[in-house]
């Protein structure tokens, strides 16, 4: 038996590029560094990873971004003091 699959409840929306100080709502969809996240926690965005591995006061870790897409993105030829995510 098959299972049934709504696609009418998925409410994602894109927001382009990750932004500092952007408010994000739940399931906006952003790309940074070539990768794509989907937002867990209605925010405002401060640093893209204190953001993706949050702790709140308590000390419990609830991410507010989820990666969707790996990949990378082509910035130019490699240069020294350059800094390249992994």
């Amino acid at each position: 038996m098959a299972a049934e699959f709504k696609i009418a409840r998925l409410r994602y929306n894109w927001a382009g590029q990750w932004v500092t100080g952007e408010f994000y709502n739940r399931d906006a969809v952003v790309q940074y560094n070539g990768k794509t996240y989907i937002c867990l926690i209605p925010h405002n965005a401060s640093d893209f990873y204190n953001d993706l591995a949050h702790v709140t006061p308590s000390g419990a870790i609830t991410p507010y971004w989820e990666l969707s897409v790996d990949g990378k993105t082509w910035k130019q030829e490699w240069t020294s003091n350059t800094y390249y995510s992994r």
